[in-house]
C-alpha cells in the first residue's frame, strides 16, 4: 500500500519531483540520484538493498520482479516515488551506540589489530543489520560516535540510515544488537 502524503513541504517537492518523471523503466541508480526520500521510500515498499545489490543498469521493475512484488506494489512505488515522503514517515539521520557496545567493539578492534579502524554500519539485501570494520570513512557517509568512547567512530550511508536511521546498537547476552525505534516512530519494533 502506497505512502499517504500530508505536509506542506512534501506539496512543494511534489511538484520539483514530478518534473523527473518516474518510470517503471528508469534504472534504479537515476531515480536514487533524482528522487528526494527515493532510498527511505524503496525501504519502505520493502526494497532495502535499492541501492547495493542492483546493477545500474536495473529498472525499477527489474526489482520489484526479483522481489515478487505484484503490479499494485509497483503502482504504489511508483506513486509515491513521483510525490515524495512526508515528514512524519522519515527516519532520523542517525545511529547510537550504548556505551557498552561502544567499549566491546574497542576490544575488538584492539584483538584484531584494527585499532583507530571504523565500524560501517550497513544492511544485507533483505534489509538485516550487519557491521564491519573499515580504515577510511568514505565521503558520502555520515560520521556517529558514542560521547563516552568518541575514539570509537560509526559510519553509514544515507542509504542504510533510510532503513535503519534511529536505531541503537546495544551489546547485551554477549551480542550485539540493533534496537530499531519505537512502533510509534517507524511502524515496527524489533530487534536485529
Amino acid at each position: 500500500m502506497g505512502v499517504r502524503r500530508q505536509t506542506k513541504a512534501t506539496a512543494k517537492r511534489k511538484i520539483a519531483v514530478k518534473k523527473t518523471s518516474v518510470r517503471r523503466d528508469m534504472p534504479i541508480v537515476d531515480i536514487l540520484q533524482t528522487v528526494p526520500d527515493a532510498a527511505e521510500i524503496f525501504a519502505l515498499h520493502g526494497l532495502h538493498c535499492a541501492g547495493c545489490q542492483f546493477q545500474s543498469s536495473d529498472t525499477l521493475e527489474d526489482a520489484t520482479q526479483l522481489h515478487n512484488m505484484s503490479e499494485e506494489t509497483l503502482q504504489d512505488l511508483l506513486n509515491d516515488l513521483k510525490t515524495g515522503l512526508p515528514e512524519s514517515m522519515r527516519r532520523p539521520k542517525t545511529i547510537t551506540i550504548t556505551n557498552d557496545a561502544a567499549h566491546a567493539l574497542l576490544r575488538t578492534l584492539k584483538d584484531q589489530g584494527k585499532e583507530g579502524w571504523k565500524l560501517l554500519v550497513l544492511t544485507d539485501e533483505a534489509g538485516g543489520f550487519c557491521m564491519e570494520f573499515c580504515a577510511s570513512v568514505p565521503a558520502d557517509h555520515e560520521k556517529f560516535s558514542n560521547t563516552a568512547v568518541p575514539e570509537l567512530t560509526i559510519i553509514a550511508s544515507l542509504m542504510t540510515l533510510a532503513s535503519l536511521g534511529g536505531s541503537t546498537i546495544d551489546f547485551r547476552d554477549g551480542r550485539f544488537k540493533l534496537d530499531l525505534p519505537t512502533a510509534s516512530e517507524c511502524g515496527c519494533k524489533k530487534s536485529m
